[in-house]
């Protein structure tokens, strides 16, 4: 009895859970809302473009109808992500971008407000961060960090894009 209520639970668990995995040509756009054509209701799962070699060039993951992930992968053996996009929850707009190297070794990351605006851009090298510096209005604003040749690290101050001396 209890091995019959555990695969009960697990179907019922399984069918909650799943999401679709389809190509753009299963999918449809309604007013900024993507929906998949084989039950026409608002798409929760992957949508992924793949070659006749398997290699996935991009997925696109999708929660009611709205994007929250958007992934790029580098050409080539293995699966590495050249560039990741996170959006806000129901509104398709960008929350972070963050741009791998081949190796992973370099992040360049951009952050973005509720209304698409960049609020702050930083490169991260070997688990450091390099440069960073934060954004208003798109202008520079604050204190900019950077890393000069030598590996010293640099402030300049900037109010509403102009550098402070």
């Amino acid at each position: 009895m209890k091995i019959h209520f555990a695969i009960i639970c697990s179907i019922i668990f399984s069918a909650v859970a799943a999401q679709e995995n389809l190509s753009r040509a299963d999918i449809y756009k309604v007013n900024n809302v993507v929906h998949s054509k084989t039950d026409d209701k608002p798409l929760t799962g992957t949508v992924a473009s793949i070659k006749k070699n398997n290699h996935t060039v991009f997925e696109n993951v999708y929660e009611n109808g709205y994007l929250k992930k958007y992934t790029v992968y580098f050409n080539g053996d293995g699966q590495r992500i050249a560039e990741e996009v996170f959006y806000y929850p129901n509104c398709n707009i960008e929350k972070k971008r963050i741009k791998h190297n081949l190796t992973s070794t370099i992040f360049w990351i951009t952050d973005y407000d509720e209304r698409g605006e960049k609020v702050s851009y930083q490169i991260i090298k070997d688990n450091r961060t390099t440069y960073k510096c934060d954004y208003f209005n798109g202008k520079k604003e604050g204190i900019e960090i950077c890393e000069d040749k030598n590996g010293n690290l640099i402030t300049q101050k900037f109010e509403k894009g102009k550098h402070i001396k």
